[in-house]
């Protein structure tokens, strides 16, 4: 079924979802072109990765906390704390190292801080210097802290208190965090987060699929 929709979908498609050997699976089909695959990544667990080569690239390690497990961090003065709004958009962007890739990038966040959960801390100017954001496919994510106001424990305040916001609605919250990025893992353990041990077929996946579109 998603070949199908990948070989008769007019526009490129960003796939979220499905088990790790997604991309494995569609090259099987000749409906699709697996060349025409960019952007991939999955998350899971180190305990369930082995050894051998990736069929996507960029790992992330799915972390997640419950209501037993989730600690609250206070907002030390002199911040205060607001949802994301279109105001703040100028500066998180300029933040966000994958920018250049995204054409409607302002589109793409503005959507995400409208219509789903985030939080931003503002210093006393009321200017952004934290902030992080609930995505659409269900994980907290693109959690960033200013340069100049890191070792203030705000990157920890912004995860603990958006993790609060989902945990009113949710059993758990989980973020995806790259394998390699140590102290986003010890900012989130410090809140609770535990690493989950999936398995391999549940593991979670998601790829750009780019349309050729000379054969279109």
């Amino acid at each position: 079924m998603i070949c199908h929709i990948l070989h008769n979908s007019p526009s490129d498609i960003l796939l979220y979802g499905g088990p790790r050997r997604m991309v494995e699976i569609i090259s099987m089909s000749r409906d699709a072109d697996t060349a025409n695959i960019s952007g991939a990544g999955c998350c899971g667990s180190t305990k369930i990765q082995d050894n051998e080569p990736s069929p996507v690239a960029g790992i992330h390690n799915a972390y997640q906390v419950s209501m037993e497990t989730w600690k609250k961090i206070e907002v030390p003065t002199p911040f205060t704390v607001s949802t994301i709004s279109e105001e703040h958009m100028e500066v998180i962007l300029s933040q966000w190292k994958h920018k250049d890739g995204l054409s409607d990038a302002r589109d793409y966040f503005t959507t995400m801080a409208t219509s789903l959960e985030s939080v931003c801390i503002l210093n006393e100017k009321g200017q952004p210097v934290a902030w992080g954001f609930e995505q659409h496919y269900g994980a907290i994510g693109i959690v960033h802290v200013l340069p100049e106001y890191r070792r203030k424990k705000l990157g920890s305040a912004v995860v603990s208190l958006l993790s609060e916001k989902l945990l009113q609605k949710h059993d758990f919250v989980y973020s995806a965090i790259a394998a390699d990025n140590t102290a986003s893992i010890v900012m989130h353990r410090y809140v609770g987060y535990e690493e989950c041990n999936a398995d391999p077929e549940s593991v979670f996946n998601w790829f750009m699929y780019e349309k050729d579109k000379k054969k279109q």
